[in-house]
C-alpha cells in the first residue's frame, strides 16, 4: 500500500496525516520529498499525524530523523503525534526519544506552538530528557523519560501531575546493562536498588551511576532477588558502594531469593542479610529519606 498524505492548515500550522507504511523504498522517498516541498513552500510549523501509519521500519525512522534535522536547519519545526506503541518502543530502543517533539494527540501538538514545552532534567547528569512535557495538559501520558545524553543512558518515570510545576516526582529510574537486564532504583521510605540480571564489570558502571542518582542522605536497600550471576569485579563494585559512608549514608543488602550457591558468594554478615525483613529492620526507620524530584526547565518558545 502506497503512503498517502492528507494536508490541512490549522491556525498557521501544517498538519500532515499519513496513511500506510513508511518503509525502505518508495514510501520513505515520497515522505522525504513531501516534507522537502512543504519546507520549500515556506511552511515552518509542521505536524505529522501518524495515527494511520501501519508499519515503520528502520529506513522510515531514518527518513524522519533526516527530515527533522533538515527542518531545523531551515528554521522549521517538525512535530509528531499519535504514535503507536511499536513506534514509541523504537524511539526508546534507538535513544531517539529526545530528538523529536512527540505528542499524544494532535491537539497537544498544535498547542505546543503557542505554549513552550518543559523538559525534565536527568537526575543523574542534569541534561534535558525527552519527550517534552506539555505544560497545557497533565503529565500522565508523558511519564516515561529518556536522558538526552547518550553517555548517561538513564531512563526514568515521573509521577502524574495535574498541575505541572518546576519539579516532578520521580517514581522509578533505571540504567540498562544487557538485553532485558538493568539496575533499577525505586523511591519510598528508603530507596530500593533492584539488580536485574548480571552484576559484573560491565554492569558495575550502571550500578555506580544508579547509586550516584540517589539523593543524600542515602538510605538504600539493595535487592538481589532477580540477580542471575555475579563476578568478582561486580561484587567489588557493590562492596565499594556499601563502604561509602559519606553524608551519613546507610545501605543494606537482602540476599533473599538467591539460590544457596549464589548466596554463598556473599558474606553472611552485616550489611548482608539472608532475609529481606532483616535487612529492612537493620536499615531502620529512615525518617530523613529525601523526596526524589527531577527539575523541570521550560524551553524558550520557538517562533
Amino acid at each position: 500500500m502506497a503512503l498517502t498524505f492528507t494536508i490541512r492548515e490549522v491556525d498557521g500550522v501544517t498538519v500532515v496525516k499519513l496513511d500506510g507504511r513508511i518503509t525502505l523504498g518508495e514510501e520513505s522517498n515520497s515522505l522525504r520529498i513531501k516534507l522537502k516541498d512543504l519546507i520549500n513552500a515556506g511552511k515552518r510549523k509542521i505536524i505529522l499525524n501518524l495515527s494511520d501509519v501501519t508499519f515503520l521500519d528502520s529506513a522510515g525512522l531514518g527518513t524522519l530523523v533526516a527530515a527533522h534535522h533538515s527542518a531545523v536547519g531551515r528554521g522549521a519545526l517538525l512535530k509528531l503525534c499519535h504514535l503507536g506503541a511499536d513506534f514509541c518502543e523504537k524511539l526508546q530502543i534507538t535513544k531517539l526519544a529526545t530528538v523529536f517533539d512527540v505528542f499524544y494527540t494532535e491537539t497537544d501538538a498544535l498547542g505546543s506552538f503557542s505554549t513552550p514545552p518543559a523538559y525534565c532534567l536527568c537526575p543523574t547528569c542534569g541534561q534535558p530528557s525527552g519527550p517534552p512535557l506539555p505544560r497545557w495538559s497533565p503529565w500522565a501520558r508523558w511519564d516515561e523519560q529518556t536522558c538526552g545524553n547518550p553517555a548517561c543512558g538513564a531512563r526514568f518515570s515521573i509521577a502524574h501531575s495535574q498541575k505541572p510545576e518546576n519539579v516532578a516526582p520521580i517514581s522509578k529510574l533505571s540504567f540498562p546493562t544487557y538485553e532485558n537486564e538493568h539496575i533499577e532504583i525505586q523511591p519510598g521510605s528508603f530507596f530500593r536498588c533492584l539488580i536485574v540480571g548480571r552484576l559484573d564489570l560491565f554492569a558495575s558502571s550502571a550500578l555506580r551511576k544508579s547509586w550516584e542518582s540517589i539523593p543524600k542522605p542515602k538510605r538504600v536497600l539493595v535487592d538481589l532477588q532477580r540477580l542471575s550471576e555475579v563476578s568478582e569485579p561486580g561484587y567489588a563494585a557493590l562492596a565499594t558502594l556499601l563502604a561509602d559512608q559519606e553524608d551519613d549514608a546507610r545501605a543494606v543488602v537482602s540476599l533473599e531469593g538467591l539460590s544457596p550457591r549464589q548466596s554463598a558468594m556473599f558474606p553472611q554478615t552485616p550489611p548482608f542479610y539472608r532475609r529481606s525483613n532483616e535487612a529492612r529492620a537493620a536499615l531502620g526507620y529512615a525518617s530523613d529519606t529525601p523526596k526524589w524530584l527531577a527539575r523541570v526547565k521550560v524551553s524558550p518558545l520557538s517562533s
